[in-house]
C-alpha cells in the first residue's frame, strides 16, 4: 500500500497482482484497496488482481465502480459468508446504472440457489459480457432433498437458461459441481447457447453431482 504512490512510481500505469504463489490476506487486501482509492495513487490505467478474502462492503464497492483502474478481477472464495459477498456484488451489478468497468472476470466459489438466481437475473439484464471462467459449487447435500437443495438446482437450471438469452463472448470454462439435479436441463440449455453462437469462446463445460 504505501510503496503504491505516485511520488513513488509516477510511470505506474498497468499492475498485475494475479499470483497464486502468495495470496493477499484480508488484512492486505484492506490495505492495498485503500490505496487505490487515495489521491496519492499513480495513474494506474488497468490493474489485475486475484483476491481470496473479501468483505462483503468490499465487493459492494468492486461492483459500484469504487476502483475503475482495476479491469481484471478474479476471485477465488472460500469461506464461510461466500453467497452473502455474492449477493452484495451480485445486487450493486444488477442496479447499477451503468456497466462496470471490468475487461475480464473470473470466480472460482460456492453458491446457493439465491446467488445463482441473482447472477442468472445479471446474466438476463447483459451485465456479465467480461465473465471469463465461472466455477461454482453447490453447498454439501443431505441425505434427501430439502427446500435449500430445490432452490439450488432450481438456480443452476435458471443461470444456464439465461445462456441462451443472452451473449457472453469471453466466457471459455463452466464448471457446474453439487448441482443436484438430473442435469439435463443444464446441458440442453447450455447446449442451445453454444447452437445459437450465445458463448463462442467455450471450451471447458462440467457438470457434476447429479442425481438420478
Amino acid at each position: 500500500g504505501k510503496a503504491l504512490r505516485a511520488s513513488a512510481v509516477p510511470s505506474l500505469k498497468h499492475l498485475n497482482l494475479v499470483t497464486e504463489e502468495c495470496p493477499a490476506s484480508a488484512a492486505e487486501v484492506e490495505v492495498f484497496l485503500k490505496a487505490l482509492d487515495s489521491a496519492e495513487m499513480p495513474p494506474l490505467e488497468k490493474v489485475e488482481i486475484l483476491l481470496h478474502n473479501l468483505r462483503i462492503e468490499q465487493a459492494r464497492a468492486l461492483w459500484g465502480g469504487k476502483y475503475p483502474s482495476i479491469r481484471t478481477l478474479c476471485l477465488r472464495l472460500g469461506g464461510d459468508t461466500d453467497s452473502e459477498v455474492l449477493l452484495g456484488f451480485l445486487s450493486e451489478l444488477v442496479k447499477a446504472k451503468e456497466k462496470p468497468q471490468f475487461e475480464i472476470f473470473d470466480l472460482e466459489s460456492g453458491v446457493d440457489g439465491k446467488v445463482l438466481m441473482l447472477m442468472g437475473e445479471a446474466f438476463r439484464a447483459g451485465r456479465f459480457g467480461f465473465v471469463r471462467k465461472l466455477k461454482l459449487v453447490g453447498p454439501r447435500s443431505g441425505p434427501g432433498p430439502n427446500s435449500g437443495e430445490v432452490e439450488l438446482s432450481g438456480g443452476y437450471v435458471g443461470l444456464s437458461s439465461a445462456l441462451s438469452v443472452t451473449t457472453l463472448p469471453h466466457l471459455s470454462e463452466l464448471i457446474l459441481k453439487k448441482v443436484n439435479t438430473s442435469g439435463k436441463e443444464i446441458v440442453g440449455f447450455v447446449g442451445e447457447a453454444v447452437k445459437g453462437g450465445h458463448v463462442p469462446g467455450l471450451r471447458v463445460f462440467e457438470v457434476s453431482g447429479l442425481r438420478d
